[in-house]
Formats: C-alpha cells, structure tokens, sequence
C-alpha cells in the first residue's frame, strides 16, 4: 500500500516539479525553499501513516522538501496538495484534480477510498 500511493504521490508530484520541460509543460511555482504542503484530511489512521512515511523519503531529496500537515476539511488549498478519503463511484480507487493557472499547477486534490488500504 505505502508503495503505490508513494508511486502515485511521486509521479503527480515530483513529474512536475523537477523537470519543467517535461511533455505534460505544467510545474509547481517555486518557492525559494520549495516546499510542497501535503494536506492531511484524511479520517484513516492507516492513510496519514503512508502519507507522513513517503512525505519523509521524499524530503530526502536535495531538490525539494515536503511537509505533512493535518487538517479537517478537504478544502482544497493554492499552492499544496491536499488529501482525503471517501466513498468513490464504482471500482475507483482514488480521484485526483488539478487546478492549472496558466503552465503552473495551482493546487491539487486527492480523494483514496475508505477501504483501498
């Protein structure tokens, strides 16, 4: 489970983030220390436990850091990503939304069903 959502985390993120060039021509907004906050919303302790765990093998990275921070609400937030759980239609197991604000990423939003862990 900690590997895909690591995978699923790393390739929304980190795609975007290091290499602006990419084919997709969408990146974060670079703050002077690159820090990416990942909202916890999440009601799950099994899900804040994979996020917090990849959140800090990725802040291994000399690029870029990336800091958990829990909320209550799946509000989405300009500038971070923020993650929940939920009820999905059908046989989804997660749901992700991307706000773009011209070539730069404005926020992102990550629905995991309740029962995918």
């Amino acid at each position: 489970m900690k590997t895909i959502l690591s995978a699923l985390l790393l390739c929304l993120l980190l795609n975007g983030v290091v290499e602006a060039s990419h084919g997709a021509g969408y990146s974060w907004n670079r703050n002077p220390e690159f820090t990416v906050t990942i909202y916890d919303g999440t009601t799950i302790p099994g899900w804040h436990n994979a996020i917090v765990a990849a959140a800090a093998e990725w802040s291994l990275s000399p690029v870029l850091d990336f800091v958990v921070v829990v909320t209550n609400t799946c509000n989405k937030r300009n500038g971070a990503v923020v993650m929940c759980n939920g009820s999905l239609i059908g046989n989804m197991q997660g749901l992700t939304t991307i706000k773009l604000n011209g070539t730069n990423i404005a926020w992102v939003k990550i629905i995991l069903t309740d029962d995918w862990l």
